[in-house]
């Protein structure tokens, strides 16, 4: 059983992104330790808003992509990683852009559950997305896990794709790693 209850250190990666801020802040109202790793600093407002969490909360920067970041990261100590780090792009960037996108939303992936695997890392949540659903959200008046997937955009690929390389490395490395499929986050 994984203890939520007792104080622990959770690596977010994409956590200086709307959805990473958000599980940060609820994660340290509830006096956890907490690691944002982001490509991006966190924002003025961020820093005002998590300015009296102190010591417990620390700030990396960095990229998802460069695997020696990751590992020194994971390797700094956590009870929980949080795969966060996306690029919601349009059909523009997924036409001009696909290497960053799917290296970002996908590739991190194994660098970051590795690092994790081999430091001990008692739990790892991928965050996903109804995205994954794709058109078949439009056809279903209920998404559920039943639900077929059908994913247009890059995004929502890489997404469906995530839960299903998170899913097949946990059973083989015995490993406690879940996906969660976050929707209308932003309404």
């Amino acid at each position: 059983m994984f203890g939520w209850n007792r104080c622990m250190h959770v690596l977010i990666f994409g956590g200086a992104g709307f959805v990473g801020l958000n599980v940060a802040q609820g994660l340290l109202e509830r006096g956890h330790v907490v690691t944002i790793f982001d490509a991006a600093p966190l924002s003025k407002a961020a820093q005002r808003a998590f300015a009296f969490h102190g010591e417990r909360l620390h700030v990396i920067t960095g990229d998802v992509t460069d695997a020696s970041a990751v590992a020194a990261a994971v390797a700094g100590g956590c009870d929980a990683v949080v795969l966060g780090a996306a690029i919601t792009a349009g059909p523009e960037r997924d036409a001009t852009d696909p290497e960053r996108i799917l290296a970002v939303n996908l590739l991190a992936q194994v660098p970051i559950l590795q690092a994790a695997r081999s430091s001990g890392v008692r739990r790892v949540i991928n965050l996903s997305s109804a995205a994954a659903y794709g058109v078949s959200g439009q056809r279903h008046q209920v998404l559920d896990e039943t639900t077929p997937c059908e994913p247009v955009s890059l995004y929502a690929i890489t997404k469906f794709a995530s839960e299903r390389v998170v899913a097949r490395l946990s059973d083989l490395w015995q490993t406690d790693v879940i996906s969660v499929r976050l929707s209308a986050v932003f309404g």
